[in-house]
């Protein structure tokens, strides 16, 4: 008769695989007899565990270090006898090559700092998905490829209902909007925005405005909120203007040229993509107006390009490397799906100085 020994090593090495995927251990497995008291075995059978899984690549054993965890994977399934990672889908609105260049860089820090935990990222883009009618969308999307969870970036407040009502693990790579609960992490736009205002006025300015899109996303709302808070909280009477456009140059264009015709035109502003800010200093210069002689203009965003402006604008940083780590913990922490442990994390982001706020001409 065979000897039990095979089957209660098998066992042990399916018990030991799920640790492993549940971050009991990370980097090293203890030693045989501490496995062999955990769980109440003989080392022999560790042993024999062991080996399975050092044969399925899931561990390693390195001189001087025992066995090391080659790869912290979420396994659900085999293809040709290989353990396959388990995936996250990313979704964005358009697709990852027509982002800014901060959204680019911490997505391209999270693919790898997702495979070095055994997961792997896919992106998916479409603007039907956060359209008001992409129910019917996210719910084929969804269907179709089965995800261990998800990641959405950019959303509106119909995706974010969504994903918040459909159940599936979800973290938000943005601000929530009011009403929506689940786990999110983003910069901190209300703080960003109250200082940016503040900038503004203590550099003088009494009439200045915000300009941000239409896109019906949570951060900007926040940023609005966030600019008259700081001018509420300014002794000097200040009254802010606020404009919103189309996602286009051309919108942004238009309005940045009906401020200049104001008989009371703003000197300082606030721009919330930093995209826009090339088209706005584009229409300065079209109408004759210097930065920051005739108006002072920060960017609540940055960019690489934006270096090489004359004068460099004022502008907020955020390090992609933290938003990526700060989005894989949020992820991670979502797919345990331990009670009490939804991530909501605001980033403060670090103010630039460059040659673009001076105090006005006149007021």
């Amino acid at each position: 008769m065979a000897p039990p020994f095979p089957r209660r090593s098998s066992q042990l090495a399916a018990v030991v695989r799920e640790e492993i995927a549940k971050r009991t251990w990370v980097g090293i497995l203890p030693g045989e007899r501490a496995l062999a008291e955990h769980f109440q075995v003989s080392r022999k059978t560790v042993r024999a565990a062991l080996r399975e899984l050092r044969a399925e690549g899931v561990i390693v054993t390195r001189k001087g270090a025992g066995s090391v965890i080659k790869t912290e994977r979420r396994l659900r399934s085999r293809r040709g006898g290989e353990l396959v990672p388990e995936t996250i889908g990313l979704l964005l609105p358009r697709p990852l090559a027509e982002q800014r260049q901060h959204t680019t860089l911490w997505v391209n820090m999270l693919a790898d700092l997702l495979g070095r935990v055994g997961y792997r990222l896919t992106i998916f883009s479409g603007r039907k998905y956060f359209a008001d009618s992409g129910g019917r969308a996210l719910t084929t999307l969804t269907k179709t490829h089965p995800m261990a969870g998800w990641l959405v970036a950019q959303s509106t407040r119909f995706v974010q209902r969504w994903f918040a009502d459909s159940g599936l693990p979800a973290v938000i790579a943005g601000s929530l909007h009011q009403g929506v609960a689940l786990p999110s992490v983003d910069i901190d736009h209300v703080a960003l925005c109250r200082h940016a205002a503040g900038v503004l006025i203590r550099a003088g300015h009494r009439r200045i405005a915000l300009l941000y899109p239409k896109t019906g996303r949570a951060g900007d709302l926040e940023s609005e909120e966030g600019f008259r808070q700081g001018c509420r909280q300014s002794p000097a009477a200040i009254t802010p203007l606020v404009v919103q456009h189309e996602d286009d140059s051309g919108s942004v264009y238009a309005a940045t040229a009906r401020l200049l015709e104001l008989k009371a035109a703003p000197t300082g502003l606030l721009i919330t993509n930093s995209t826009s800010y090339l088209t706005v200093a584009s229409c300065l210069a079209a109408h004759h107006r210097r930065i920051p002689q005739d108006m002072s203009v920060l960017s609540r965003d940055e960019d690489s390009f934006l270096y090489h402006m004359m004068p460099v604008p004022d502008r907020y940083y955020v390090n992609p490397d933290k938003f990526a780590a700060q989005v894989k913990h949020a992820l991670l922490t979502t797919l345990k799906g331990e009670p009490g442990t939804q991530v909501t994390v605001r980033i403060m982001p670090q103010y630039r100085t460059g040659g673009s706020v001076a105090a006005p001409a006149s007021e």
